[in-house]
């Protein structure tokens, strides 16, 4: 949810859309979710202490992988969050918001140099 949250910010900047705007819009028209609200304001408006960091989620979601690996299963979902999060640890994201970390990472990784 995070994560797709902050490509639909991402992509609603390049539109010239406030990513604000789009929440508002996409949390009153289309669904209304008090988990979108709150973490796109987090998002939107970092808090001083994370709630939850980067290095966190990554620790849970190795575990998570972890497990359905030992079930014989793969979730390509996880997989490429685990990505991302490895991605902002290495940028010095680690210890950010989560919501906050996965947001700056989907704005640099959509950017595209020509």
């Amino acid at each position: 949810m995070i994560h797709s949250l902050s490509e639909a910010f991402v992509y609603a900047e390049a539109q010239g859309i406030p990513p604000a705007t789009l929440l508002e819009t996409v949390n009153s028209a289309l669904f209304q979710s008090p988990f979108y609200l709150a973490y796109g304001n987090v998002m939107l408006h970092p808090p001083t202490l994370p709630g939850a960091t980067i290095e966190l989620g990554a620790k849970d979601l190795g575990l998570l992988r972890e497990a359905a690996a030992a079930r014989h299963s793969r979730l390509s979902l996880a997989d490429n969050l685990a990505e991302v999060f490895r991605e902002a640890q290495l940028s010095g994201l680690g210890g950010e918001d989560w919501a906050v970390g996965q947001y700056r990472m989907a704005q640099r990784r959509g950017i595209l140099r020509s």
